[in-house]
C-alpha cells in the first residue's frame, strides 16, 4: 500500500515532534548533556538519529518513558524502521513501570495496546 506524500510529510513531522519530546524529557529530567548531544543529532542527522540517541540515555539514566509512549507508538506505525529502538523503549518501559510498582514508587500502568511479550514486535490487541 503506498502512502500519498501528505501522509508521508505527516509521518516525518511526528517523528520530529517524538525527537523533540524525547529531548525535552532528557532536559526535564536533568541530562542536559544527552539531550545537547540527540539535539545535535536532530540537527545534523535527523529524527532517526536523534531518536536512537534518546532511546538510550532514557535507559541509561532510568527516566520514567511514558510521557513519549503513544507518540513512539504512532511513529513506529508509520516508520517500522525504528522497530529496533521502538522494541528497546518498549521493554524498557514494561520493567520500568513493573519496578515502580514493585516498589510503590508511583501509581502507573502501560495501556494494554502498549504492552509485548519479549522478543515480539507486535502490539497486543486484546
Amino acid at each position: 500500500m503506498s502512502q500519498s506524500l501528505a501522509d508521508i510529510q505527516l509521518a516525518e513531522r511526528h517523528y520530529d515532534q517524538l525527537a523533540a519530546d524525547m529531548i525535552a524529557l532528557l532536559r526535564t529530567n536533568g541530562d542536559d548533556k544527552g539531550a545537547d548531544f540527540a539535539q545535535t543529532m536532530l540537527d545534523e542527522d535527523g529524527s532517526g538519529t536523534a531518536v536512537n540517541a534518546c532511546v538510550i540515555d532514557i535507559i541509561d539514566h532510568h527516566i520514567d518513558p511514558t510521557p513519549v509512549a503513544e507518540l513512539f507508538k504512532t511513529v513506529h506505525t508509520e516508520f517500522p524502521g525504528c522497530n529496533e529502538d521502538y522494541q528497546d523503549f518498549l521493554e524498557y518501559m514494561q520493567n520500568f513501570v513493573r519496578h515502580a510498582a514493585d516498589t510503590h514508587s508511583f501509581q502507573c500502568r502501560i495501556p494494554h495496546h502498549l504492552e509485548i511479550s519479549r522478543g515480539s514486535t507486535e502490539n497486543r490487541t486484546n
